[in-house]
């Protein structure tokens, strides 16, 4: 602040100052050291508000980093549940996979043989027919012999009798 007393006066009182200046001169140069101090004031002024305001932000920062601190403190816990919980997931899916894997060579071996044992039911079924043929066969054989020894014994009994 302004320490001068007949500054202080002239606040009080302007029309008592600009009755007791003389010249013309004065006068100008007393309203441009006026001028000067007003500025000089209104700057001081801006930056005082300025000061304040910043004071004012860093107050409402403080109560905002409180409540961002409580916020983060939040968020970590609930990171850390769901870091325990996707680890949890991820036993769980590497144990399906591993049963999945089991099961899977399982129903491989299993599908093995049942192919194999189809492969067995499919080779005895072709040594059946093979067989049932190879007796056809020999039945077909057996009776053809037989109609000509039949053929054969009526012709003799026709050429004797």
């Amino acid at each position: 602040m302004v320490k001068d007393p007949e500054f202080n006066m002239s606040l009080i009182d302007p029309q008592r100052d600009l009755m007791s200046s003389n010249s013309p001169t004065e006068l100008s140069l007393q309203v441009a050291t006026d001028e000067g101090e007003k500025k000089k004031l209104a700057k001081e002024n801006e930056a005082l508000r300025a000061q304040f305001q910043k004071l004012k932000v860093a107050a409402e920062n403080l109560v905002r980093s409180d409540r961002d601190e409580k916020l983060i403190a939040n968020l970590r816990q609930k990171v850390n549940d769901y870091s325990f919980d996707l680890n949890k997931a991820e036993s769980e899916l590497a144990k399906a996979q591993k049963q999945l894997a089991k099961n899977s060579d399982e129903r491989v071996r299993s599908v093995k043989q049942l192919r194999e044992r189809y492969d067995d039911e499919v080779a005895g079924l072709k040594r059946r027919v093979i067989a049932a043929e190879n007796k056809m066969i020999k039945q077909a054989k057996d009776f053809k012999v037989e109609r000509e020894h039949c053929f054969a014994t009526i012709s003799r009994a026709k050429s004797c009798g």
